[in-house]
């Protein structure tokens, strides 16, 4: 039996199937060790350990390492995977300091917010080292690949493009879809989940309520997130048959919202979003999908198949997507049914579970 130990700040649903499958179905003994536990660590599960760290002060934090090479020389393990950046760069302090010779894999799922000048970014998932970095989406692997090439006209070998399994939103009851009508609506409903960091495109998405081809045709807007007043007060004043735009404030359980909507949008902005949580999400409740041609959402969202794309940072091109999507209700449910089948086929925890068991084995055979 392979022994693996994980170090992160927490669990989401993804990272708990992944490793509950990975230590079931090939063979893996799994300690996870984490800063703070939430709902998925107090799950529990058969071969799968947790471990509470506590929180580290920062990326230098030299309690954290001595707790960490504890760990690794307790448990032994033959590879460590690391879903933080924090965690990754103390995880590689811990090799370099103390001599351990374990493969060391970490994960990237954003684009931006790296950059080849900063050592700590180079450091941490640029430079030549011992293990790999999954990203996940092509879009994040390109952008690790460019960055590196600022620096080192060199191509690399060690990103590697892991899909998340979204598959298994589709066997969760909590997620299953409503029947969607394929007759005209009076009220229509487009939800977007996000709060309002400039990169999620809020204000995209309300320059585009006063965008004359979406007057009249009864559309309300319903964003899910922390908004800040200002944001909100862009909404006053608008003409009267101008699409009416309703604020939730952030929901730690977004799914009646999914049931009662129409269609789901993500106006992200460049360099756009590493894969999309909130889309998949969408696409599983059998909603279509209209987001901006940027970033590793168009690996989920196939235009003119699950769902559109938009122009990014176009508010013209963003309503003229809601319009046609609002005027074809054939089209929302063909791209609704087909975006649940998307997930089965291309983002299945099985094919997830299969990719990271052979990359595990590619190092600890080594």
């Amino acid at each position: 039996m392979h022994r693996v130990i994980v170090f992160s700040r927490s669990l989401d649903r993804y990272s708990y199937n992944l490793l509950s499958q990975l230590s079931l179905s090939r063979d893996y003994r799994v300690l996870v060790c984490v800063e703070e536990k939430n709902e998925w660590t107090r799950l529990g599960s058969e071969r799968l350990e947790f471990h509470e760290l506590g929180k580290s002060a920062h990326r230098l934090d030299a309690s954290m390492i001595f707790r960490m090479r504890g760990l690794i020389r307790d448990f032994n393990p033959q590879a460590c995977l690391c879903y933080t950046s924090r965690s990754l760069f103390l995880a590689l302090m811990v090799r370099f300091l103390f001599k351990i010779q374990i493969p060391i894999i970490g994960t990237r799922g954003a684009i931006g917010g790296m950059s080849a000048f900063n050592p700590l970014d180079w450091i941490t998932y640029l430079a030549d080292r011992y293990g790999t970095i999954v990203a996940f989406s092509k879009a994040i692997e390109r952008e690790l690949s460019r960055q590196r090439g600022r620096l080192l006209n060199l191509n690399s070998t060690h990103f590697q493009t892991i899909y998340q399994g979204y598959s298994v939103l589709n066997t969760d009851f909590l997620f299953q879809p409503i029947e969607r009508t394929q007759e005209d609506k009076p009220i229509f409903k487009v939800l977007c989940i996000a709060n309002d960091r400039p990169i999620k495109g809020l204000q995209l998405l309300l320059e585009s309520v006063s965008v004359p081809v979406l007057l009249g045709l009864g559309i309300e807007f319903h964003i899910v997130g922390r908004v800040g007043d200002e944001m909100q007060r862009k909404t006053q004043g608008l003409v009267s048959d101008a699409p009416q735009v309703f604020f939730h404030g952030f929901q730690s359980d977004v799914r009646p919202f999914l049931r009662e909507a129409d269609l789901y949008v993500q106006p992200t902005l460049h360099p756009g979003e590493g894969i999309g949580n909130a889309i998949a999400e969408a696409m599983s409740a059998g909603l279509p999908v209209l987001t901006s041609d940027v970033g590793g959402a168009q690996e989920l969202v196939l235009d003119g198949v699950t769902g559109l794309l938009f122009k990014t940072g176009d508010c013209v091109s963003l309503a003229q997507g809601i319009r046609q999507l609002r005027l074809d209700p054939v089209l929302r449910a063909q791209m609704a049914a087909t975006a649940r089948q998307r997930l089965d086929q291309h983002f299945s925890l099985e094919g997830e579970v299969e990719q990271y068991h052979r990359l595990l084995q590619h190092w600890i055979e080594r």
